[in-house]
């Protein structure tokens, strides 16, 4: 699944029941994340439909009955496990029941994985997810696109920054777009009205 049919998916509310995202643009990953919980979540809820799991020694009985329980005073739900590490082995006991699970989840929960440190050459064993949700790598965007994407941050801010200081700002933070969020906030907060 591209970025652009997740996008698609967030904005018309047609979430699908699971997830595997990884990659190394984390800012981009924690927006969508989010984006996706607003949509899910009616707000007020959140303290009861949105759960999160993270490490490596989680238990997959308890994340998947979470999945399985009704929502309170909310449509949807949202479940988000990350760094599990279930996905790096097929033969493990946790990847077999979550790979039994996936077909059968519940319309009402949206159970997400993210990893950071997941190996593409494993794509394969995420097939399941591909068929029953969708599979999305972030992965940093290219210099063009990271261009048209702080322009924008700066047109909603009613201030102008030339082409030259722009390729300079994106060529000393790099791509990842959190370096470059952060050093656009210090520049904004230090401009002011100006």
């Amino acid at each position: 699944m591209t970025l652009e049919e997740l996008n698609k998916q967030i904005k018309t509310g047609a979430l699908k029941p699971i997830y595997f995202f990884y990659g190394e643009e984390q800012y981009l990953l924690r927006n969508k994340l989010a984006a996706m919980e607003k949509k899910l979540v009616t707000p007020g809820t959140e303290a009861f439909n949105r759960f999160y799991f993270e490490g490596k020694k989680l238990d997959v009985e308890a994340i998947l009955e979470t999945v399985e329980q009704f929502p309170q005073m909310s449509q949807r739900k949202i479940v988000v496990v990350k760094n599990s590490g279930f996905f790096h082995q097929t033969n493990c006991r946790e990847y077999k029941r979550i790979a039994a699970a996936a077909e059968d989840l519940p319309d009402y929960s949206c159970l997400v994985f993210v990893e950071d440190a997941f190996d593409r050459k494993k794509l394969k064993n995420l097939k399941f997810i591909e068929e029953n949700g969708g599979v999305v790598e972030f992965s940093l965007m290219p210099v063009n696109k990271v261009e048209i994407w702080l322009e924008e941050r700066f047109r909603k801010e009613e201030k102008q920054i030339a082409p030259k200081e722009l390729s300079y700002m994106i060529q000393r933070c790099g791509l990842s777009l959190e370096k470059i969020e952060l050093e656009y906030r210090k520049l904004i907060n230090y401009l002011g009205e100006r």
